[in-house]
């Protein structure tokens, strides 16, 4: 399972520069492995393979990978992205992560602000 994190990682890094995000979340979802995940599992070998691979791994790639192992596995995911005050003033900070049912898989997401969907997962 971790390889097969590790390959949505990667397409979803490359993916997020080349051709932006809602075609990577696509390509992404296209990968086909149906296995049952749970969420906890799933966020855990995203992080794994991020961990596994070369370079430094964002967080939009990480929860597009993310998004699409669960949605695989059949749970309602969605990803988020939002932002949140930084450290000076008129600063912002930015950040995605996945949720289910209103609540973030895997991490405390509490600080930011989701910004509307901006595209539903095709």
């Amino acid at each position: 399972m971790v390889l097969v994190a590790a390959a949505r990682l990667a397409v979803a890094r490359l993916g997020v520069r080349l051709a932006g995000v809602a075609r990577t979340r696509r390509l992404v979802g296209r990968q086909t492995f149906r296995g049952p995940v749970e969420p906890e599992r799933g966020a855990e070998l995203v992080r794994m393979a991020s961990a596994a691979l070369p370079g430094a791994t964002l967080c939009l790639p990480r929860a597009i990978a993310l998004e699409a192992l669960l949605i695989e596995a059949d749970h309602p995911a969605e990803l988020r992205i939002g932002i949140a005050p930084d450290q000076g003033p008129g600063q912002l900070s930015a950040h995605a992560w996945v949720e289910l049912r209103g609540v973030a898989v895997a991490e405390d997401a509490s600080r930011y602000t989701a910004l509307p969907v901006f595209g539903a997962r095709a």
